[in-house]
């Protein structure tokens, strides 16, 4: 069994050659965005749409107070990153149900084509406490 797990790792390690690449970061910002923690994205048209997570960095390790609701983001943004521009609404406007999906913390998302799927959550209910029982 030992011999066949260390051939198998030779045979696998042979076929991975070693790839150099180069990558650079800039920093850039956009006009009056805060910034946000543990949100979802997408994008249109080559803007990018941002919702969920929270505006107060790292969530305290203290329960009860880990995620209090005044600490979640209550917007949805629209950010235009070539011409450094941001526009925003309250997720107020959707309906309860739709409001509470869109400000979780920490959705796992998935952008295919112009459709944007939206898996699991840690949500801040507007309503009292319920599980999400649906797929954004």
């Amino acid at each position: 069994m030992l011999m066949r797990l260390s051939l198998l790792l030779l045979t696998l390690s042979l076929g991975v050659q070693a790839q150099n690449f180069h990558f650079v970061l800039e920093m850039d910002s956009i006009p009056n965005f805060d910034g946000i923690q543990s949100f979802a994205h997408g994008s249109y048209n080559g803007e990018w749409v941002l919702f969920g997570g929270r505006t107060d960095g790292l969530h305290r390790r203290q329960p009860p107070f880990s995620f209090l609701s005044s600490e979640n983001n209550d917007q949805i943004y629209l950010i235009d990153p070539v011409g450094h521009q941001l526009w925003s609404s309250d997720l107020s406007n959707f309906s309860t149900a739709l409001e509470e999906q869109l400000q979780s913390t920490n959705s796992s998302h998935y952008q295919d084509g112009e459709y944007l799927y939206l898996v699991g959550d840690m949500p801040i209910p507007v309503r009292p406490w319920i599980i999400s029982p649906s797929i954004a």
